[in-house]
C-alpha cells in the first residue's frame, strides 16, 4: 500500500532519445508517487515522446550536444515541485522502496539537500560477477544551487558553494537495466560514453573520477589494455579515503585478471583485504573468490563462498558494522549474491540440480530480478524441465525484458513454434520485430528477413539499427547477392567480419570481440554453415592473436573439438598463448600422453608463471610419472610466487577443474 498523504511535492525527471523500450517501465515505477513528470528529449525518432505524453509528461525537446549535465540541468529549469527524483529511461525505482523513499524525504532535516541511493546495475544475462552496485544522488531538493556537473557520469553539486550536496545515506534501490548484455549491445552505450569521456580527458587528463569511468567502459567492451592504461594513469592519486577507492581497486583487480596478470591481482587483493577487514568490508574476500573463479578453480570458489557467508554471519552476531558496498554483484547485498556466484560455479561444473536449488532459494527472497529469471530458465532448459518453464511464463509480473532474455535462452534449445508464441506475446514492437527477423533467418525466409530489416534501417541515426543491417546483409549473402549492397555497410563491424572471414577479403583488420559477436548472432539465427566457414577461414587470417582469442571463445561456447583444431594450427604457426597451451596439455593428459603434455604445460608456465591451474596440471603430470625432483620443483616455484597459499591445500581442494 503506497502512502498518499505526503507533505511535499515530487517530480520525476528523465532525459531520452529513442527509449521506447524503456520509458514506460521507468515512469510506471513512480507514477503513483510523483506530482509531475518532466521529460527532455534529444531527438527521438521512435515512439518515446508519444508514450511519455500518454502518462501526462511535460515533454521538452532540445538538441543533443554530447553533454548529459547540460540536458539534465535543462530539465531542472521546468520543475515546480519541492523534491526531484531523476532517473535514466532504463532505470526503475525498486517496487519495494516507494514508501521507503517517501518516508526518507519526509524525515529529512531542513539543511538536507540530497538522498544517496543505491544503483543496482544488472549487467549480464548469465553472470553475476560482472555487475556492480554503486551509490548516487538521484533524489534531491529543487534548489537553484543544485546542478549537475561533468558531461558524462554526471554528479550533483552545489555550484554556489562549490561542494557536494548535504546528504542523507539511504537503502533506496534503483534498478539499472542498461548494461544487460543484449540491451547494451543494441544501444552501443559504452562506445558513446567513451567518445564523450575521451574529449573530456583531452582537456583534463588527470581527472581521477573520469579516468576511472573510461576504464570501466573499456572493461565492459573487453578492451582490457586500454582499461589498464587509464587505471594506472591515476594510480598515484589513489587514496583509501576517496569515495571511489573501492570501485577503483575492484576494476584494477578485475582488469589484471582479464589480462592474465594473476600475481598482480592477488597482491592487491591480499593487501586490500587486510586493510578493509578492519572496517568490516568484505568486498575483497569476495574478490579473492573471483581470483579463483577466473582461473576455473570452481570447487575452491564454492568452499570459499561458504566460508565467507559464515564470516559475515559471525560479524553480524558480534554486532560488527558490516559493509558490503561496491561488491561485484547484480542482485543486492548479503547472502544472495554469494548464492548466485556459487550457482555459477556449479553450472560450470555441470551440476545443474545444485544450480537449480540455489536459484530457487534466491527467487523466493527476490523474484523480480530479470537476469535471475533468465538464469532459472536456462538451467531448466539444461535439465529438460520445460513444464516448469511454462509455469514461470504464467506469472503476471513478467515484462518484455524477462521474455526477451528467455527468448535468447530458447533460441538454442527449443522449437521455433514455441519461440514464435513467446515473440507474439511481446508488447514492444521493436523487440518483436528484432526477434521476428531472427526467426525469418532461422527458417530460411530470406526475402521476408530483407523486407523487415529494410523497414528498420531507413533511419541511420538510430544505433539500434546496426543489428537489422546485419540481418539484412546475412539474408542477401544467403541469396548469393551481396555485391550490390557491400558498399552501403562498409562501416558495420559485424559485416566487416563476414566480408573478411566468409568472403575471404583479408584486407580488413578485425577485433576478436567483433568475431565473437558475429558467431553469437549467427548461432541465434541458426546459421551454422556460416560459423563453420568462419572457423575454417580463420586458419588463413594472419592476426594469430585474434584467432587465438576466437578459439578460446569457441572452446567455451561452441565446439571444443573444432576449437582444439584451431588451437593446434595456432601453435604450429608459432603463436604461443599460455591458455591455449594449457588446454592442449590438459587434453593430452586425459589421453595419457604425459610427456607431450608436460612439454606444452612447461611452455605455458614459462609464458605466464602466475596461472595457478598450470601448476596443478604439472604437479599431476610429474606425479603420474614419479618425477620426484620435478614435483618438488613445481611446489617450490608455486610457493615463491604465492607465499600466502598452501600448495597442499590447493591440490586437495581443486580435484576437479575445467
Amino acid at each position: 500500500m503506497i502512502k498518499k498523504d505526503k507533505d511535499f511535492s515530487l517530480a520525476l525527471c528523465v532525459i531520452t532519445k529513442n527509449e521506447e523500450n524503456f520509458i514506460g517501465g521507468c515512469i510506471e515505477s513512480v507514477i503513483d508517487v510523483v506530482d509531475e513528470i518532466i521529460l527532455v528529449d534529444t531527438g527521438s525518432t521512435d515512439s518515446t515522446k508519444e508514450i511519455a505524453f500518454r502518462y501526462g509528461a511535460k515533454v521538452i525537446e532540445t538538441v543533443w550536444e554530447d553533454d548529459f549535465s547540460k540536458v539534465k540541468n535543462l530539465a531542472l529549469e521546468y520543475v515546480n515541485t519541492d523534491w526531484i527524483i531523476f532517473l535514466d529511461a532504463d532505470e526503475r525505482l525498486h517496487p519495494e522502496d516507494k514508501n521507503k523513499m517517501l518516508e526518507t524525504i519526509s524525515k529529512c532535516a531542513d539543511n538536507t539537500e540530497a538522498i544517496l541511493t543505491k544503483i543496482l546495475n544488472y549487467q549480464d544475462v548469465y553472470c553475476s560477477v560482472t555487475g556492480e552496485i554503486h551509490s548516487n544522488y538521484r533524489i534531491f531538493k529543487n534548489k537553484k544551487s543544485l546542478r549537475f556537473v561533468y558531461p558524462i557520469h554526471e554528479n550533483l553539486f552545489n555550484i554556489e558553494e562549490n561542494r557536494p550536496p548535504i546528504t542523507v545515506i539511504s537503502d533506496i534501490r534503483i534498478i539499472h537495466l542498461g548494461y544487460i548484455s543484449f540491451i547494451a549491445n543494441k544501444r552501443q552505450k559504452s562506445k558513446r560514453n567513451i567518445s564523450i569521456l575521451k574529449r573530456y580527458l583531452e582537456k583534463n587528463p588527470n581527472d581521477f573520477f573520469q579516468n576511472l569511468n573510461i576504464a570501466v567502459e573499456y572493461y565492459r567492451l573487453g578492451d582490457y589494455e586500454k582499461a589498464l592504461f587509464h587505471l594506472l594513469r591515476i594510480k598515484e592519486q589513489f587514496s583509501v579515503f576517496n569515495l571511489s577507492a573501492s570501485r577503483y581497486l575492484k576494476f584494477l583487480i578485475l582488469t589484471y585478471l582479464q589480462l592474465g596478470k594473476y600475481k598482480e591481482a592477488y597482491d592487491i587483493i591480499i593487501t586490500a583485504k587486510r586493510f578493509f577487514a578492519n572496517v568490516g568490508n568484505f568486498d575483497y574476500y569476495f574478490l579473492e573468490i573471483l581470483w579463483y573463479y577466473y582461473q576455473n578453480l570452481f570447487l575452491i570458489c564454492i568452499k570459499k563462498i561458504d566460508e565467507l557467508i559464515q564470516l559475515i554471519k559471525k560479524g553480524g552476531e558480534n554486532d560488527k558494522d558490516i559493509h558490503i558496498f561496491n561488491i561485484n554483484s547484480v542482485i543486492g547485498l548479503g547472502e544472495k549474491e554469494f548464492k548466485i556466484l556459487k550457482a555459477e560455479c556449479y553450472e560450470r561444473l555441470k551440476k545443474y540440480k545444485e544450480v537449480l536449488n540455489l536459484f530457487y532459494e534466491v527467487a523466493k527472497e527476490q523474484s523480480d530480478i530479470h537476469f535471475l529469471f533468465a538464469n532459472l530458465a536456462q538451467v531448466l532448459v539444461s535439465l529438460y524441465k520445460y513444464d516448469e518453464i511454462s509455469r514461470l511464463l504464467d506469472r503476471e509480473y513478467l515484462s518484455d525484458i524477462d521474455k526477451a532474455v528467455l527468448i535468447h535462452t530458447y533460441l538454442e534449445n527449443r522449437t521455433d513454434n514455441e519461440i514464435e508464441e513467446l515473440i507474439e506475446s511481446l508488447s514492444n514492437n521493436q523487440l518483436k520485430e528484432y526477434f521476428k527477423c531472427i526467426m525469418f533467418l532461422r527458417k530460411g525466409k530470406w526475402n521476408e528477413a530483407i523486407e523487415l530489416a529494410a523497414s528498420r534501417i531507413k533511419d541511420d541515426s538510430n544505433t539500434e539499427n546496426e543489428e537489422f543491417k546485419f540481418f539484412y546483409y546475412i539474408a542477401f549473402l544467403k541469396l548469393g547477392n551481396i555485391s550490390s549492397i557491400s558498399e552501403m555497410f562498409k562501416n558495420n563491424k559485424s559485416i566487416s567480419v563476414i566480408d573478411t572471414l566468409i568472403n575471404k577479403k583479408f584486407i580488413n583488420r578485425l577485433e576478436s570481440n567483433s568475431i565473437k559477436n558475429v558467431i553469437t548472432a549467427l548461432k541465434k539465427c541458426n546459421q551454422r554453415d556460416l560459423i563453420e566457414s568462419i572457423i575454417n577461414n580463420l586458419k588463413y587470417y594472419k592476426d594469430l592473436k585474434v584467432t587465438a582469442e576466437t578459439a578460446l571463445y569457441l572452446y567455451e561456447t561452441y565446439d571444443k573439438l573444432k576449437a582444439i583444431e584451431l588451437m593446434i594450427h595456432i601453435v604450429r604457426e608459432g603463436y604461443l598463448d599460455y591458455r591455449i597451451l594449457y588446454i592442449l596439455a590438459d587434453h593430452l593428459k586425459r589421453a595419457h600422453e604425459y610427456h607431450e603434455a608436460i612439454n606444452l604445460a612447461e611452455a605455458a608456465l614459462a609464458i605466464n608463471s602466475s596461472y595457478v591451474p598450470t601448476y596443478i596440471l604439472l604437479y599431476e603430470l610429474y606425479s603420474a610419472l614419479s618425477l620426484t625432483q620435478k614435483v618438488d620443483f613445481i611446489i617450490d616455484k608455486f610457493c615463491e610466487t604465492y607465499t600466502g597459499i598452501d600448495f597442499n591445500w590447493l591440490i586437495e581442494n581443486s580435484s576437479k577443474y575445467i
